[in-house]
């Protein structure tokens, strides 16, 4: 059982911090309900149990040099106030007046000041003090030693005596955080209540942000998710933050912690979970296709939040402190325009249950975080005590993020199912198309060995001196070249072609391959002999060989082929293009969108023998040795026209 030792003039007492059970990973909605209605209950409980106010008023001066002495602010102009009063992040002294009633009884009174990060209060109390000495104060703050005078519990404040009449004190207020301030006097069991009320609801609210970090842990560790680490980092900082600007970092270390260190403390991690909450906040909202340009600007922000870093390692604590509150509204109304900016269908992953979730989620932690922020910096003015808001900041914040996510959680295992589901069709799919693929090379491949031996008796019973004879050996020549295309197209699919790149003149492939060729009576060559490139000359013999079939087959009958090599730079790099120029004959003019796919012929070439692969394997062939084909068609004077076949190869 943890205690907190209150300590009076009175008889000691104890504080005692409630236990609570922190839920396991398994947290449900219905659990987080019931915390949430735990805390509001233990937030409420203080004004329903409020005793008559014993404070009849108080005013304020602001002493901008922060130098006055005690009887300058006694004789300054104190201004009247009521509530809560922020002058924003500035460097001066506030001095407070307070009008504390008279009482018949003799009962010790607690002047309670809040908020807990406030470094240095002072309390000077003139109504006991008869010498002509300057009057000394009793300290209280952040920054000061814990004594049994100087706080109620967690919370700042002073331990005074009442008194049968009126009597005025005054506090003298000053901080490197914004300078903001609530004050009440209260009987000392009241404060003592409210102390012990405070110390409880923090020590379940802590739990309670515990519980949601243990939950993020356990899904980043099971996940692997960036966003439940960035989450769970977030909920640490909020937990640290909680113990810091609450009091019981400066109620349980003040006697084992320098000043300096708890003021260091205090600014770092009040810097980082700025940072952290902003980039949980981008990264979280990014996920859901906002457009980019808005997720540059609000990345842009977080030059802010470096500035302040460096700002604080200057020492200057203040301007670093300011500046992180100028981050934090930038920040949150950035997340607020990428959670509005999610408009399109395609751009919604996780659902619109998520994205209206987002959208409520941000609209209203922006209200509940920039309101205060713009009253600590004196934008704005309100007599509430508003830093109180900031308390349900986390506990907001927390179950919005746990709504999300758990629906993130959700829609993404039903994606990775469906996933699943498809990548094991899929399998299956290419399984059988494996096995169709198997079957159909073994089929070309028995069917391919069994034609090329009746083709080779054919061939050699066949006299050549007969004109029968000779349009059987063609016939032959046609059905063995359909054979061998067949099997390089199969070859190219399977991916097995394997090249050998040598020094090749082309100008003299050119030639040999022409010479060999039927239709070496009909090419014009044109090419110049000390063009060099690196190529497979193999493959380079056969896409020649197949340009010139294409040519003899479908021009005009008895025309002239021209054949044309030149060196050609393409996109930078040096090469060499040869062009095969012929007439268009009876075939007619190709389907250009269609011309060098497989098995594709056009409507007037089916008259003649073929198989649709001769230009598909060529531009192939061209592709796998680095190299592009083109196709152009010449309108000529008359009605006759020309078709142009070029391949681009690099040197």
């Amino acid at each position: 059982m943890a205690t907190i030792d209150y300590i009076t003039n009175a008889p000691p007492r104890k504080l005692t911090l409630a236990n609570t059970h922190i839920p396991d990973e398994k947290m449900t909605m219905k659990q987080a309900f019931v915390l949430v209605v735990l805390l509001l209950t233990l937030l409420i409980a203080p004004f329903v149990q409020a005793a008559e106010p014993l404070l009849i008023s108080k005013a304020y001066w602001v002493d901008e040099s922060g130098k006055a002495t005690f009887q300058a602010a006694v004789d300054a102009d104190f201004e009247p106030f009521e509530g809560s009063l922020s002058e924003g992040y500035k460097p001066f002294a506030l001095w407070l007046k307070l009008r504390i009633s008279g009482q018949e009884s003799l009962e010790q009174l607690a002047i309670v000041v809040s908020p807990a990060f406030i470094r240095n209060i002072e309390l000077y109390d003139p109504s006991g003090d008869t010498s002509d000495k300057p009057l000394l104060p009793l300290l209280s703050g952040r920054d000061a030693r814990i004594t049994p005078v100087n706080h109620i519990g967690i919370n700042n404040g002073f331990i005074v005596p009442s008194g049968k009449s009126h009597r005025d004190v005054f506090l003298r207020i000053t901080t490197t955080t914004t300078l903001t301030v609530d004050v009440d006097v209260k009987s000392l069991d009241d404060a003592d209540y409210e102390s012990q009320v405070t110390a409880t609801t923090l020590s379940v609210y802590s739990a309670f942000l515990l519980a949601f970090l243990l939950w993020a842990l356990v899904n980043w560790a099971v996940r692997r998710d960036l966003i439940y680490g960035l989450f769970s980092l977030r909920q640490f900082l909020s937990v640290c933050h909680l113990f810091v600007c609450f009091g019981p970092l400066r109620y349980f270390f003040s006697g084992l912690l320098s000043v300096s260190v708890i003021d260091h403390i205090y600014n770092v991690i009040t810097l980082s979970l700025s940072c952290v909450a902003a980039v949980f906040n981008f990264k979280l909202v990014s996920e859901f296709g906002v457009p980019r340009w808005l997720q540059k600007i609000a990345w842009s922000t977080i030059v802010l939040s470096a500035s302040s870093f460096l700002l604080l390692l200057a020492g200057m604590v203040q301007q670093a402190l300011n500046l992180n509150s100028i981050f934090l509204i930038a920040s949150l109304i950035a997340s607020v325009m990428l959670a509005f900016s999610v408009n399109d269908a395609d751009k919604k992953p996780y659902g619109r249950l998520a994205i209206n979730s987002l959208r409520f989620g941000f609209s209203l932690m922006a209200t509940v975080i920039v309101v205060p922020v713009l009253m600590y910096n004196k934008l704005l003015q309100f007599n509430t005590p508003f830093f109180h808001v900031l308390f349900l900041h986390a506990l907001i914040s927390t179950i919005i993020f746990f709504a999300i996510l758990s629906i993130r959680a959700r829609q993404k295992d039903l994606l990775a199912q469906k996933l699943l589901v498809q990548f094991e069709i899929k399998e299956v799919e290419l399984k059988k198309e494996s096995e169709r693929r198997a079957e159909k090379e073994k089929f070309l491949s028995m069917l391919t060995h069994e034609l090329r031996n009746p083709l080779s008796v054919i061939r050699l019973m066949t006299n050549e001196g007969t004109s029968s004879g000779n349009a059987v050996q063609k016939a032959v020549l046609e059905m063995t070249q359909i054979i061998e295309r067949v099997e390089q197209s199969e070859k190219l699919e399977d991916e097995s072609m394997q090249t050998l790149r040598t020094s090749v003149r082309l100008g003299t492939v050119l030639r040999d391959v022409a010479m060999e060729h039927s239709a070496s009576s009909r090419l014009d060559i044109k090419a110049p002999i000390d063009i060099v490139v690196e190529t497979d000359e193999r493959l380079l013999r056969r896409i020649v060989g197949n340009l010139f079939d294409n040519a003899e087959k479908y021009s005009a009958e008895g025309s002239r082929i021209r054949v044309l090599l030149e060196g050609r730079s393409a996109g930078g790099v040096d090469g060499a293009q040869l062009s095969v120029l012929n007439e268009v004959g009876e075939a007619g003019t190709p389907d250009v969108e269609k011309l060098f796919t497989k098995y594709y012929r056009s409507k007037g070439a089916h008259r003649r023998p073929g198989s649709g692969l001769g230009l598909f394997l060529v531009a192939s062939w061209a592709r796998v040795l680095g190299g592009n084909v083109s196709y152009e068609q010449i309108d000529g004077a008359s009605s006759s026209s020309s078709v142009r076949f070029s391949v681009w190869l690099p040197k």
